[in-house]
């Protein structure tokens, strides 16, 4: 479905001028103002949810990690009451510095991509790497000998959940991963910002859906074939244990590739300056 409106966009953008409005913009003059005006305004609340969204997710890896016991002293103490900080505030603060970053101007989110950007490719790197040298026992990261299992997800095996006990469907597996391929109207959004948005549109998202389309499925196919299943089951966050050199080079690019997507989700909902 990413592909298909990836072409259709592709079609329309090649054959007309773009101005500012990105995706509004095209839909108004191609069905129309009454339902570009409404499949507008669901853009705009699909956005800006899907901005608290990513958010979330960024907050969710941060936050993960294994508790220990508190020591008696300022450090322990700022510790606690870091951890018994609801989630939902963590994601209050980055909405809100993400919000001043969007609402001082496109210059300012073009430097923050480029930023995110940088670190989401070193942590790719990270784990692709990692994961290679664990697969020829060179390197375990924070697994062991006993996690290294090929072809232990060869088929399906579908078990519920260790914390919800909720037994996931393909379907749903699908839902989650979904999300992932949402950002492809990261230029279009930005259509007044391009010098050639008739041209630099399609090339950029259909090439864009071929790079992350490649990424994902070698990530999938590279721990799928070495980690044991149930390191995969019980570990939310198995790309981080097989990092090279440190898994906190993993979870930096985790963290930024969702406050990436909440800032280009924010600058789509915004208006055009």
């Amino acid at each position: 479905s990413t592909l298909l409106t990836s072409l259709s966009l592709s079609a329309i953008a090649s054959n007309g001028t773009i101005l500012s409005g990105g995706p509004y913009y095209i839909i108004s003059r191609t069905l129309g103002v009454e339902i570009g005006g409404a499949l507008g305004l669901l853009f705009y609340l699909g956005t800006t949810l899907g901005a608290s969204m990513h958010v979330m997710g960024a907050v969710e890896t941060l936050v993960h990690r294994k508790k220990h016991a508190y020591q008696n002293n300022a450090s322990g103490n700022l510790q606690l009451l870091l951890d018994s900080c609801p989630n939902q505030v963590y994601s209050l603060i980055i909405m809100f510095v993400i919000a001043r970053i969007v609402s001082v101007g496109s210059k300012h989110v073009t430097n923050a991509a480029n930023f995110f950007l940088a670190t989401v490719g070193l942590s790719i790197l990270s784990i692709i790497v990692g994961t290679t040298l664990f697969a020829f026992g060179i390197y375990e990261g924070s697994l062991s000998d006993e996690d290294r299992a090929f072809n232990d997800n060869l088929h399906p095996n579908y078990r519920a959940d260790p914390k919800t006990g909720v037994t996931p469907a393909f379907w749903g597996l699908v839902a989650i991963f979904y999300p992932a391929t949402t950002g492809i109207l990261a230029g279009t959004n930005r259509s007044a910002k391009l010098k050639t948005p008739n041209r630099s549109i399609p090339i950029g998202t259909i090439s864009a859906i071929g790079v992350t389309t490649v990424l994902y499925l070698a990530q999938v196919w590279m721990i799928g074939s070495v980690v044991s299943n149930d390191v995969l089951i019980y570990n939310k966050l198995v790309l981080t244990t097989v990092a090279f050199p440190s898994r906190i080079l993993a979870k930096m690019g985790m963290v930024t590739s969702c406050i990436g997507a909440a800032l280009q989700c924010m600058a789509g909902g915004a208006p055009p300056p």
